[in-house]
């Protein structure tokens, strides 16, 4: 089970991040340093997730020299050198997994969970555990989504597709987002 979710977050990780150095290019013509801040950063926590140390912390000083408005040129100089080791590092991985395609949908279909009966204690509590997950980008979200999948479907309804497909594509701001607006709706505190 564990090697599959290693594979999986690997398969995502290169599925992630093949268009990294475009998006870093749009945000930095465009003067756009927010969101060229939060692609370095999103690289930097996925890179340690997945255990790639040397391009974390190549993507971290990428994001700090952007957090301290270093002058372009500086920032261009990095973003080559993390560039070209996030384009080994995803060579590297493609060429060790086979072609097996992606895994499939971690839940069934949402007509046939909808009916399902839901223990809203035990809905708070993996609610709280899967926002900490989230909040500190801890792949472990994946796990944990698996694990209670069918429960946060009948709870979540349509949510849940747009939680998961997040968690899938490691964009946990945006899945802790989803989980806090189902979660209000439902009053379930995530404090």
């Amino acid at each position: 089970g564990k090697v599959d979710l290693y594979r999986s977050l690997l398969r995502k990780f290169v599925d992630s991040h093949s268009g990294f150095a475009g998006d870093m290019a749009h945000a930095m013509a465009h003067d756009d340093w927010a969101t060229a801040e939060r692609l370095a950063h999103t690289l930097k926590s996925v890179a340690g997730t997945v255990g790639a140390t040397a391009l974390q912390q190549q993507a971290e000083s990428l994001e700090a020299l952007i957090k301290a408005t270093a002058s372009t040129a500086i920032i261009q100089e990095t973003l080559v050198q993390v560039v070209s080791q996030l384009q080994a590092l995803t060579a590297g991985i493609q060429a060790r997994l086979n072609d097996a395609p992606l895994a499939a949908p971690l839940c069934a279909p949402l007509d046939t969970v909808s009916q399902i009966s839901v223990d809203s204690d035990k809905l708070r509590r993996v609610c709280q555990d899967l926002a900490r997950l989230l909040h500190e980008q801890d792949a472990d979200a994946s796990a944990m989504l698996h694990t209670h999948a069918v429960m946060l479907r009948a709870a979540f309804q349509t949510d849940y597709t747009t939680l998961e497909a997040g968690v899938r594509n490691f964009d946990f701001e945006a899945a802790l987002q989803v989980l806090g607006a189902a979660t209000k709706r439902l009053s379930i505190a995530l404090h």
